[in-house]
């Protein structure tokens, strides 16, 4: 979350200074998206803080995953297999056989 946030910052922050030219090109939209992708990391940042502080006291509403990871960690990575398994490990089947 930290780093998305950080992005959309540096990414609004180059924007200002491309204003005549966003101006010029009709293209403001951009630096609208990139101060809107900033303010809302912050919100998701205060909604992951409240979401903790709730699973350290123990409400029963909370998410405990909350208390298990660090602000900034990267999700744990698990291979691609297990999330996908290929069509090569399932059971073949003749095309329009029925189960």
């Amino acid at each position: 979350m930290i780093p998305g946030t950080a992005v959309w910052f540096v990414a609004f922050v180059a924007l200002l200074f491309a204003i005549p030219a966003l101006r010029e090109h009709d293209a403001m939209i951009w630096l609208w998206t990139a101060l809107a992708g900033w303010l809302l990391g912050f919100v998701g940042l205060a909604i992951y803080g409240w979401q903790r502080a709730a699973a350290r006291r123990g409400s029963r509403g909370a998410s405990r995953m909350a208390l298990e990871e660090q602000i900034g960690d990267a999700p744990s990575e698990k291979p691609l297999m297990t999330l996908f398994p290929s069509a090569a490990s399932r059971r073949a089947e003749p095309l329009g056989a029925r189960r």
